[in-house]
């Protein structure tokens, strides 16, 4: 997992909408 992912995954945490897996 790419360090930018684990970001993002925070960020999506927020928005659970925004959550896709896969991505």
């Amino acid at each position: 997992m790419i360090g930018g992912e684990v970001k993002k995954s925070m960020k999506m945490s927020l928005h659970p909408a925004n959550k896709v897996p896969g991505r």
